[in-house]
């Protein structure tokens, strides 16, 4: 019996390892990845060990969704994706499934031929910060026509958008998180699992030790990590006059500023970092911040809004200063930001307390 990983982002592939290195038998492991994030064959040359087999899927690098062309295109991936999922459970004694986003259709029917299989269980990996958070997709009205069109063109047992948290499909039997006291209200009714520090380090240090050793040392640094630009488009000005303004203080204070971009971003900071190219480092975008983590032996500070770093941040190492721009961009999520002060994340309320807690922790001995 095999037991497959369906996984989005170079994150995902992560704990999924954490999760196969934990298992310890190799021969039940099926990786499926879907092409979601640039990545090249080096990605899985460590975790080949993991697994019996690697999948690989259609995913968002493969299409535009773009006009009802792009649409309908979109629509044919998702049926080739199916087909090759289901001929797994066909060939295969599938005994459980690892899904990280039960809102996409592929994973929906996987999720589905687990439980028609009834020796199957489905269990949810966090997906970062989501399932800490008060977030949740928006449901129009406009919409249920067109879900109820996907659930019948697909054939799913519940609603196409019946997910509006991630992980609370009524398929799922359990969850892996990394934090199983902070998951939000909605999560808490079904068994939670840990993924222990030990766990997730062991498979940052196993799938990345090579890239690891390549970085250079980051002491007496800033790390910013970067939005999805979809995500900050609508108050990019807002958003880049705090990333500058943190620019121009490590650069007065004679400290680098490293900056990573999400794994899925697609070069539309460009123009706006453009001016900043002579200031800044970048880091490789395929390089998990989780790995970058491990490179941080002191004096580092990691800056996000509400990015999943600052969340597996806690997670490994507590000596990395970890704040929260959250407040300064007027992005309020009641239950992050609670997740975030019982982690030890500082949430700075305006540029004065932001620049005093930078300056602060380069100051002290």
């Amino acid at each position: 019996m095999i037991s497959l990983f369906f996984v989005h982002t170079p994150y995902h592939l992560l704990l999924a390892s954490g999760i196969a290195l934990a298992k310890k038998n190799s021969n039940t492991n099926v990786l499926v990845i879907y092409r979601d994030f640039e990545f090249d064959d080096s990605y899985f040359e460590k975790s080949a060990s993991l697994y019996r087999k690697t999948l690989v899927l259609f995913g968002n690098l493969d299409h535009s969704k773009s006009g009802l062309l792009g649409k309908l295109s979109y629509q044919r991936l998702f049926f080739r994706n199916i087909r090759r999922i289901k001929e797994l459970f066909r060939k295969e004694g599938v005994a459980k499934i690892y899904v990280f986003n039960d809102q996409r259709v592929e994973n929906k029917k996987a999720m589905q031929f687990c439980t028609d299989s009834r020796n199957c269980k489905v269990t949810y990996v966090e997906d970062g910060s989501a399932v800490y958070s008060s977030s949740s997709s928006p449901r129009k009205h406009a919409n249920s026509i067109v879900q109820e069109m996907k659930r019948i063109i697909y054939c799913l047992n519940e609603p196409a958008d019946s997910s509006a948290i991630l992980g609370s499909s009524k398929l799922i039997n359990e969850q892996v998180v990394l934090f199983p006291e902070l998951v939000r209200t909605e999560l808490t009714k079904r068994k939670v699992t840990e993924l222990t520090a030990e766990e997730l380090t062991a498979s940052i240090r196993f799938l990345f030790g090579s890239v690891i050793d390549k970085i250079d040392s980051l002491e007496y640094s800033v790390v910013i990590f970067l939005d999805l630009y979809d995500f900050v488009s609508c108050f990019i000005d807002r958003y880049m006059a705090v990333i500058t303004s943190i620019i121009y203080l490590c650069k007065n204070m004679n400290k680098t500023v490293y900056v990573k971009y999400h794994p899925r971003e697609e070069k539309k900071y460009a123009s706006h970092l453009q001016s900043f190219s002579e200031r800044v480092y970048f880091i490789d975008k395929t390089i998990p911040s989780e790995a970058v983590n491990c490179k941080c032996e002191r004096k580092v500070i990691f800056i996000g809004s509400l990015s999943t770093s600052l969340i597996t941040a806690s997670k490994i190492s507590k000596d990395v200063l970890r704040v929260s721009i959250m407040k300064l961009l007027s992005l309020e999520d009641k239950n992050l930001r609670m997740v975030f002060e019982r982690l030890g994340v500082m949430i700075p309320e305006n540029q004065e307390e932001l620049f005093g807690l930078i300056e602060d922790f380069f100051m002290a001995r």
